[in-house]
């Protein structure tokens, strides 16, 4: 696998985790609704799932920053 393939494959983890764990962290949460209620209640101070969400955050913010490091090396080299 070519280094950029994995780049490529990070940022779509990061994509697609931005939806389906909210989604997934959001059925924990007793009478939230995904379609009704915003992400920012998830993570507010009486959320039971304010540390799961923030820890989600973390490792999304790291994925798309790696996927841009990335992005940026690849289209640097082939410029």
């Amino acid at each position: 696998m070519e280094i950029h393939y994995l780049f490529l494959l990070i940022g779509l983890i990061a994509v697609l985790g931005d939806f389906i764990v909210p989604f997934i962290i959001g059925k924990k949460y007793p009478n939230c609704s995904n379609l009704k209620d915003t992400i920012s209640e998830l993570g507010t101070n009486k959320s039971p799932v304010k540390k799961q969400l923030s820890c989600w955050l973390i490792i999304l913010g790291l994925l798309f920053i790696i996927f841009s490091i990335g992005h940026t090396f690849i289209f640097s080299v082939y410029s």
